[in-house]
């Protein structure tokens, strides 16, 4: 057990130990889960530095026809800005699903979680919104340092338990937000409150 989670409150034991009864028909202590079984509501986010186990090339060719299909009637200006309440079609609409899905497809994050090596039990909002990592600082180039680093999604937001407990509302990139390498990536949720 982890000097962490040794420091858990033994209530927070109590009701791991009742939920590991209900589940698994076990109060069997298991130390990997304790903490995120012990609290109600996790959300998980930040730079986690998951890649595209694909080529540069490859992803910007994807990004570039994600980008090019003309799938709505909004502005280029508009296309891009934060609007926390669209709606699912608003969203869906944003970029060509496709060209993103089969770039997505090699998401080390998804593939590892499809695995259950990581972040069990834990959703994650489909993602509409281009690449969040590595930008040249001001601008809208992906890396053209002599690194050449390939754009991914290292930028995201995981949450447990998904269903009607979390529902995401929102969940986009902000592309007018250029004074970094990563573009920051923003979600919108209704969380809904336990009663004691």
């Amino acid at each position: 057990m982890s000097e962490l989670e040794q420091k858990i409150p033994k209530t927070w034991l109590k009701r791991y130990r009742r939920k590991m009864m209900k589940i698994h028909g076990t109060d069997h202590i298991f130390p990997d889960q304790i903490l995120p079984n012990a609290i109600d509501r996790i959300f998980f986010f930040g730079d986690l530095n998951y890649r595209v186990q694909l080529s540069r090339l490859d992803i910007l060719r994807g990004i570039m026809s994600a980008a090019s299909e003309p799938l709505i009637k909004r502005s280029q200006s508009e296309r891009f800005k934060f609007s926390p309440r669209r709606s699912k079609s608003e969203k869906s609409k944003d970029f060509s699903k496709a060209s993103l899905k089969s770039i997505l497809g090699f998401d080390q994050l998804k593939i590892e979680r499809s695995l259950r090596r990581c972040f069990r039990g834990f959703s994650e909002a489909e993602i509409l919104f281009m690449p969040s990592f590595k930008y040249d600082k001001n601008s809208d180039r992906y890396d053209t340092s002599s690194k050449m680093r390939a754009p991914a999604w290292t930028d995201r937001i995981l949450y447990r338990p998904g269903g009607k407990e979390i529902e995401n509302l929102a969940y986009q990139s902000v592309l007018s937000a250029k004074h970094s390498d990563h573009r920051p990536v923003v979600g919108t949720f209704d969380v809904m409150l336990l009663s004691k």
